[in-house]
């Protein structure tokens, strides 16, 4: 009887040492399953952040070069300074672009010697306006020795007034608190997060209330004659849609105009050109 049930229990044993065992094998080749699919999809996303990392660099090396091409052609150009020189308008254009008026006033990003200008004429209602807002900031940062500024006019079209006229003066009076203030707004305008109510633009800028309101009311015309001559210059160029942009070769004077938002790279080869006639 002692021998059948040793006989039993020497069965029983191995029989339950194998199913831990597997159990064992089991659990650990699950664990290594999951670790194996975890490693998949972190490789899977540093391959795809690497490629993404690796696209941004070479439309960053394509900028710079397309910049310093700009630059070389400038500093060898032996084409003499005539500031006053008349501007000649683009054969492809219908625009009156010789009217471009371009002073001290001008609001303007960037080095005001720079040798080419980017003159955009902007409506705060007009969705491709926003789209094109950050282009000409991004092309003025990125380019080398203050090569291009940017200039900005108020060019409200009918279609969207009293509105466009309305937040062009609210622009304008924040921006005279603090200059800074007219391209950060334009920048989160740009990026869709501009709040233009009173009470909103007063606290995000910090500006002096009594000030900002008095320069609402407009009781001098000031803010009215800045965006009326900015309206009258958009009709005499011709402009009936917006965005519209003219580049200025400040050398040369010598204009071309891009109508619409954009790509950066339209408006880097529409430099190099004018920077090798």
């Amino acid at each position: 009887m002692d021998s059948k049930k040793n006989n039993t229990l020497s069965t029983k044993l191995p029989i339950a040492l194998y199913l831990l065992v597997v159990s064992v094998i089991g659990v650990v080749g699950f664990g290594i399953w999951k670790l194996y699919q975890a490693n998949t999809k972190t490789n899977a996303l540093l391959t795809s952040l690497v490629k993404q990392q690796e696209v941004s660099n070479k439309e960053l090396a394509k900028l710079r070069s397309s910049f310093n091409k700009i630059i070389e052609l400038s500093e060898n150009s032996n084409v003499p300074s005539h500031p006053q020189q008349k501007r000649q308008p683009a054969r492809d254009s219908s625009l009156n672009i010789e009217t471009v008026k371009i002073n001290k006033d001008v609001l303007t990003y960037g080095s005001k010697d720079a040798r080419f200008s980017l003159v955009t004429y902007m409506d705060f209602q007009c969705t491709y306006c926003q789209r094109l807002a950050a282009t000409p900031r991004s092309l003025v940062d990125s380019a080398n020795e203050g090569l291009v500024n940017w200039k900005w006019k108020n060019s409200p079209l009918p279609m969207h007034e009293p509105m466009a006229t309305e937040q062009a003066k609210k622009y304008i009076c924040a921006g005279k608190q603090d200059e800074k203030n007219y391209w950060d707004i334009i920048a989160s305008w740009g990026s869709k997060n501009l709040d233009l109510t009173d009470a909103a633009i007063t606290a995000k800028y910090k500006l002096d209330l009594a000030k900002y309101e008095a320069c609402l009311k407009d009781a001098s015309g000031e803010i009215k004659n800045i965006i009326e001559n900015d309206k009258a210059e958009s009709q005499a160029l011709g402009i009936s849609a917006t965005p519209t942009t003219i580049i200025i070769d400040n050398k040369t004077g010598k204009m071309k105009p891009i109508i619409g938002a954009l790509p950066m790279e339209q408006f880097i080869n529409t430099i190099e050109e004018m920077a090798k006639e």
